[in-house]
């Protein structure tokens, strides 16, 4: 090799290690000015991009979304390697490569080669909602949640009071639980007084269709329909007044009309009513059938005493002793020879 080429490597190999040299502190330079800048302006310097991080969300074993939080320079040369990095708050990241951000140093817990390998929390199952952020309708409709004491709350069945630790507002707002009423038993009338709601019971209770008499701790007494007692109720042994009447015994239902009964039950039990008969004929084979009761009238009911004629809804004709046309028969005028004769014979069929 000549001398002249000898001088000539020696003088690339010097300037080539002079160029390495100004790179490498041209990149540190950049990757310090880089790291103090904000996400917002990192994204206004062409030298420098966004790093980005993910949560390690530990107690949901899995990664909660991407988050931007802080700036590197471009070509910083990291290692692709997956790491988590620990923020200055000791909360944990997931990095795809091992450059951290400003102020994150190495996770050192022994736990981040299963942290690495978590799976997205978005791709996981949703966790099952708690009652309290339900609705009192989705409330109702989830077997684990039970509607509060205001009728508005959700909590879990679990923690939620019994029914019987329940008042009786509070157990009328819940549909596991029943209200349990007696009647006031009154001794000086020898009789049955008011329903009172006297305490509250998980349904179904399992009741026996038993009568039974239960005694407060101030001595009244009070008339069940069921086997089952209020929990501050003892209960009376044999006691005449399971057979009382009612103080206040409701008042009759009001009689019925007397045009919605039928003829046959017009006149059971009903001195105001008077049942009204017909003679059903047929014109074309000249024979009839009855007389039979088809109707009720108010014995008030003013009917002409004279013949007449009507047609009910199949069709049939009918000859009426009196004038008093009924609901579901319509006026017929049949003329003297289709109109029922003394002679004619009763239809066989």
């Amino acid at each position: 090799m000549s001398k002249r080429m000898v001088v000539g490597a020696l003088l690339w190999m010097a300037c080539g290690s002079d160029d390495a040299a100004l790179h490498e502190e041209q990149l540190a330079k950049a990757e310090r000015d880089c790291a103090a800048l904000t996400v917002a302006e990192c994204r206004q310097h062409t030298e420098c991009h966004v790093s980005g991080g993910t949560r390690v969300m530990i107690e949901q074993q899995c990664l909660g979304e991407s988050v931007e939080l802080g700036c590197q320079a471009n070509g910083s040369g990291c290692d692709t390697a997956l790491t988590i990095g620990t923020d200055p708050q000791g909360e944990h990241w997931w990095f795809g490569n091992t450059c951290l951000p400003e102020g994150f140093s190495f996770s050192t817990g022994g736990q981040e080669s299963e942290w690495v390998l978590y799976p997205s929390c978005s791709a996981q199952q949703p966790t099952m909602r708690s009652c309290q952020t339900r609705s009192a309708a989705e409330c109702a409709k989830d077997e684990r949640c039970v509607t509060g004491d205001d009728g508005s709350s959700c909590q879990e069945r679990s923690s939620a009071t019994t029914c019987e630790q329940k008042d009786v507002s509070a157990c009328a707002l819940d549909d596991r639980c029943m209200v349990m009423s007696g009647l006031r038993i009154e001794r000086a009338q020898h009789c049955l007084g008011d329903s009172v709601a006297l305490g509250c019971a998980t349904q179904p209770k399992g009741c026996t269709a038993a009568l039974m008499v239960g005694t407060d701790a101030q001595g009244q007494s009070y008339w069940f329909s069921s086997g089952c007692l209020p929990e501050q109720l003892s209960a009376t042994g044999a006691d005449e007044a399971i057979s009382w009447p009612l103080c206040n015994p409701p008042p009759p239902a009001p009689a019925k009309p007397c045009v919605e009964l039928s003829g046959d039950n017009c006149e059971v039990d009903r001195s105001d009513c008077t049942a009204i008969q017909a003679l059903a004929f047929e014109p074309a084979r000249g024979c009839v059938r009855g007389p039979k009761k088809v109707g009720c009238v108010d014995k008030q009911r003013v009917c002409a005493e004279s013949i007449s004629y009507g047609r009910d809804r199949d069709g049939q004709a009918w000859q009426f002793s009196r004038d008093c046309q009924l609901e579901g028969f319509t006026p017929l005028m049949p003329s003297a020879a289709e109109q029922p004769q003394g002679s004619w014979p009763h239809c066989a069929t």
